[in-house]
């Protein structure tokens, strides 16, 4: 299915906001707007933007105050903030980026450029945010398995153990460290040498985990 993101525009200027908003919305966006910096982190505050396109020159609080503010509480990644700035407030842009802007547009604004990079920023989002929800559905399926764990990578020859499987073998969280002598002392003695020439041998072939 595909994704509808929330954009919020903020701008000062009307015909700035309705225009950007009315070409956004055509391209399947749900667009909401601010005019000014105190509507915006009210709004912000409120519901879940996907994506805020924020002016950087506005009269009643600076868009570089409002970045500030909106990085108090959400992450570059979990709000992405795109500055809308003239091409002469370069010094405002590099200020921008240290508070936590991603990305910045000129004025008047390019709007197939406008567009490539709200996508881009977009997809991304949802990409890291797909990513935590695999990975927390399968610690959930772990979980609910009941299985116990263990990875070595051969590359760091690190080793490691999920707690459930060092609670089924009886071990506490720290009494088994990351060494790859801790696993070979549960190997049994007869196959010890046989188990080493084949992880030599595969990570002379391959590397990797094994």
């Amino acid at each position: 299915m595909t994704r509808q993101g929330s954009l919020l525009i903020v701008d000062d200027s009307e015909l700035n906001r309705d225009a950007l908003s009315r070409r956004l919305a055509h391209r399947g966006f749900l667009v909401a707007t601010a005019a000014g910096g105190a509507e915006a982190l009210t709004l912000a505050g409120s519901r879940a933007y996907d994506l805020i396109l924020l002016d950087v020159e506005m009269p009643d609080m600076s868009g570089l105050e409002v970045l500030s503010r909106l990085r108090e509480t959400h992450s570059q990644t979990a709000l992405p903030v795109i500055m809308v700035t003239a091409r002469t407030q370069g010094a405002d842009i590099v200020e921008a980026f240290g508070l936590g802007a991603n990305d910045y547009v000129t004025k008047p604004i390019d709007f197939p450029v406008a567009l490539a990079r709200i996508r881009t920023h977009l997809s991304h989002k949802w990409a890291v945010e797909d990513l935590r929800d695999s990975e927390e559905r399968y610690a959930l399926a772990v979980r609910g398995a009941n299985d116990g764990l263990w990875d070595w990578n051969l590359t760091t020859n690190e080793v490691y153990w999920s707690p459930r499987w060092k609670a089924m073998l009886g071990y506490v969280e720290s009494e088994i460290g990351a060494g790859p002598d801790e696993w070979l002392t549960r190997v049994h003695q007869e196959d010890v040498g046989r188990v080493k020439d084949g992880l030599t041998a595969h990570l002379a072939d391959e590397g990797g985990n094994y």
